[in-house]
């Protein structure tokens, strides 16, 4: 019976020796989180686009207008501005044009094509007035800084270099682009 009881005892001693030394990392670790916090979520730039952060990345930028389709493939950013129902004039289009073209090639490092198509929703269906074609091989991207409001109406230089085109929903919302069209003092694109 003695021996049963220093058994027991013997047996005890070690699981509460055992316990002890178990619970001393986890008071380390308790310890060393108190003196720096650890973040949950950590802000990382974003500077590559992927399917996964799009969303993230376009609701950053402050657009006048409303996104519609977005699509990211194969280094090619597809993006549909949706103009106000409301009619107007295009500058807020061109401003969030600017925005685009700048957060595609100034901030991010993986597109390598940009669309924009200007759309409006006319009885019931969207139709596209206008788009844009900007690649990052444009040799005006690397060698000029991107104004904040580009107006390819009144310039040609600017027309030509986002390859924009026009559609009869551009002529019967803003009328004709010949009409008002001018040659800027820069005469290469």
């Amino acid at each position: 019976m003695r021996i049963a009881k220093s058994l027991a005892a013997a047996c005890l001693a070690a699981l509460a020796v055992t316990a002890a030394l178990a619970w001393i990392p986890d008071l380390l670790q308790k310890q060393a989180v108190a003196r720096h916090p650890v973040a949950v979520f950590r802000e990382m730039p974003l500077n590559r686009i992927t399917n996964e952060n799009v969303v993230d990345i376009l609701s950053g930028v402050e657009l006048r207008e409303r996104l519609g389709k977005v699509k990211w493939s194969s280094s090619v950013l597809t993006v549909d501005i949706v103009a106000s129902s409301q009619g107007g004039r295009p500058e807020a289009l061109f401003s969030d044009m600017a925005k685009l073209i700048r957060l595609s090639y100034k901030r991010l490092t993986n597109v390598d094509r940009l669309l924009i198509r200007f759309t409006v929703r006319s009885g019931g269906e969207q139709r596209i007035m206008a788009a844009v074609d900007v690649r990052q091989q444009d040799g005006w991207l690397a060698n000029e800084s991107i104004p904040a409001y580009i107006d390819p109406i009144h310039d040609v230089k600017w027309r030509n270099r986002l390859r924009l085109s026009f559609t009869s929903a551009w002529v019967q919302r803003y009328g004709p682009v010949e009409g008002y069209s001018a040659d800027s003092a820069d005469d290469g694109p």
